[in-house]
C-alpha cells in the first residue's frame, strides 16, 4: 500500500533522474507515464497503491489537465514548477495540490526529501481538535491532500474519547475551547501516552504568542503553530513532528532489541548465562525475604556430541533449539529458564511446591524426548536429557543451589540418563 510514485512528466531526462533517486534511496516503485488517459485509469483503479503522482502543468493537451486528473483520482498531487510566484502558488493551492517543488539545481534532492516525508506520513491518522467547524474543515482539507487520515473533535473531552478508540499519531488542538483547554488536553494526553506514541501541536490565534507557546510546551505539547497558518507551514510542522515521532519510536525499539540481545542466547532464545545469574540472584533474594521455597534444576542433553559428530553442527543447533522449545512449552512465565553454555540449561523455581516442580521437570523431559528433530538424511532423531533437581529454601546463594543441582545431574547420568534425579538440601532436608 502506498508504494508507487507515478511520474507524469514530459522530460525524459527528468523522469529517469527522479526514478533513479526514488527507487535507489526510498525503495519505492516508479511508474513512468507518457499518456494522460492511461495514467488516469491506473490512478483511479488503485488510488491506495500510490504514495503520490508527480506532474507539471504542461503535461497533457490542456494546461493543468494532469493536476485535475490526479486530484480526481484522489491521489496526492505534487507539482514541479519552473518558477515561484504568489499567483502561481494561489492557483496550485486552489487546485488542491499536496505540494509543489521549484525546478532548480536541487530539484531531485528536494523531491526525494518531500517523498520521504510523505512516505513517513501516508496513511497516518491526525486528530484535529477545535470548536470552530470552519477551522477544522480548513485544516482537514490541507491534511487530506497530503494523504493523511483525518479525525475531528469539537472539544477536549471528545478528543480524549477518540484517542481511546482510534490509533492516532498526531493531535492538532486549539487553545480556547469549551471545557478543558488545549493545554489541559495536551497534559491529559501526555499523562496517558508517551512522546513516541502521540505527538501534540498546539494552535491559537489569540493571546501572547510567547506565553501560549510556553504553556503548551510545558503541558506536554511538541510544537505550537499560530493561526491563521499557511498550508506550507502546516505541512512542514506536521511532517517534522511525525519524523520526530518516528525517530523516538525507532530509538526505543533499538534499545529494546539491544536489551534482548544483551540478555538472550542468540541461538535458542533462552536467557543467556549472564542474564540467568543476574535475574536469578534477585529472584532468590526476594524469595528469602518472603520465606518462599526455591528449587533449581540443571539439565543436560544426553550424548549431545554425537549429534554434532554424526549429523553436523547445524543439526546440533537444531537439537538445542528444539530442546529449548520443548522446555518453554511446559514452563510457565513464573519460572526462570536459561542456557548456561553448550548443551547445559537451568531453571529456577520459587514459591512452587516440591510435587509440582518434580512433575514439571518430568513433563519437560518427556517433551524433549517426544520432540523429534529431523536430520539432513531425513531421519527423525530422538533427543533425551538428564535432569538434576535440588529443593531448598530461598535463603541460599544461586551458585550453591546450582552446584547441588549439578551434583544431582551427575547422579542422573550415573543412573542411565534420560531421567530426573531429585534431592533436598539445606533447611528443606531437615
Amino acid at each position: 500500500m502506498y508504494d508507487i510514485v507515478a511520474l507524469l512528466l514530459r522530460s525524459r531526462t527528468l523522469r529517469l533522474a527522479l526514478k533513479n533517486e526514488i527507487t535507489n534511496h526510498l525503495g519505492l516503485e516508479v511508474e513512468l507515464w507518457e499518456d494522460l488517459e492511461a495514467a488516469a485509469e491506473a490512478l483511479k483503479a488503485h488510488p491506495d497503491r500510490y504514495l503520490t503522482a508527480i506532474t507539471n502543468p504542461n503535461f497533457g493537451e490542456n494546461t493543468n489537465a494532469s493536476i485535475d486528473t490526479v486530484f480526481d483520482a484522489q491521489v496526492p498531487c505534487v507539482v514541479l514548477t519552473s518558477s515561484f510566484s504568489e499567483p502561481l502558488r494561489q492557483q496550485l493551492l486552489s487546485q488542491g495540490v499536496a505540494d509543489y517543488v521549484v525546478k532548480d539545481q536541487n530539484l531531485v534532492e528536494n523531491v526525494a526529501r518531500l517523498l520521504h516525508r510523505m512516505q513517513q506520513g501516508r496513511g497516518r491518522t491526525i486528530l484535529i481538535v477545535d470548536d470552530s467547524t470552519p477551522a477544522r474543515k480548513l485544516a482537514r482539507t490541507y491534511l487530506l491532500r497530503l494523504g493523511f487520515q483525518v479525525l475531528e473533535a469539537p472539544d477536549g473531552e471528545t478528543a480524549l474519547e477518540t484517542l481511546d478508540t482510534h490509533d492516532v499519531q498526531l493531535v492538532l488542538t486549539d487553545f480556547e475551547m469549551p471545557g478543558i483547554s488545549g493545554a489541559d488536553l495536551a497534559a491529559n494526553i501526555r499523562a496517558k501516552w508517551g512522546w513516541d506514541e502521540i505527538g501534540v501541536i498546539g494552535l491559537s490565534n489569540s493571546g501572547s504568542y510567547s506565553s501560549l507557546t510556553a504553556e503548551f510546551l510545558k503541558r506536554g505539547a511538541n510544537d505550537f503553530l499560530r493561526k491563521p497558518f499557511q498550508p506550507e507551514e502546516l505541512s512542514c510542522r506536521v511532517f517534522h513532528n511525525l519524523e520526530m515521532h518516528n525517530t523516538i519510536a525507532k530509538l526505543r525499539e533499538e534499545r529494546r532489541k539491544a536489551a534482548i540481545l544483551a540478555t538472550t542466547d542468540v541461538l535458542t532464545g533462552a536467557y543467556n548465562r549472564r542474564a540467568f545469574f543476574s535475574m536469578g540472584e534477585d529472584i532468590l533474594k526476594k524469595a528469602a525475604e518472603d520465606g518462599q521455597p526455591a528449587a533449581a534444576v540443571m539439565l543436560d542433553i544426553d550424548h549431545f556430541k554425537r549429534f554434532n559428530d554424526t549429523h553436523g553442527h547445524a543439526t546440533g543447533d537444531d537439537v538445542l533449539k528444539a530442546t529449548v522449545d520443548a522446555c518453554l512449552s511446559v514452563l510457565g512465565e513464573d519460572v526462570l529458564f536459561g542456557r548456561l553454555g553448550g548443551e547445559e540449561f537451568a531453571a529456577l523455581f520459587v514459591g512452587i511446591s516440591t510435587e509440582r516442580v518434580e512433575t514439571t521437570c518430568e513433563q519437560m523431559r518427556c517433551a524433549i524426548m517426544n520432540n523429534k528433530v529431523p536430520s539432513p538424511d531425513g531421519d527423525l532423531l530422538q533427543v533425551t536429557s538428564s535432569f538434576g533437581l535440588i529443593h531448598s529454601d530461598g535463603s541460599v546463594a544461586l551458585d550453591d543451589l546450582l552446584q547441588h543441582a549439578d551434583e544431582a545431574l551427575y547422579d542422573a547420568k550415573k543412573e542411565g540418563r534420560n531421567c530426573v534425579v531429585s534431592r533436598t538440601w539445606g533447611a528443606c532436608a531437615a
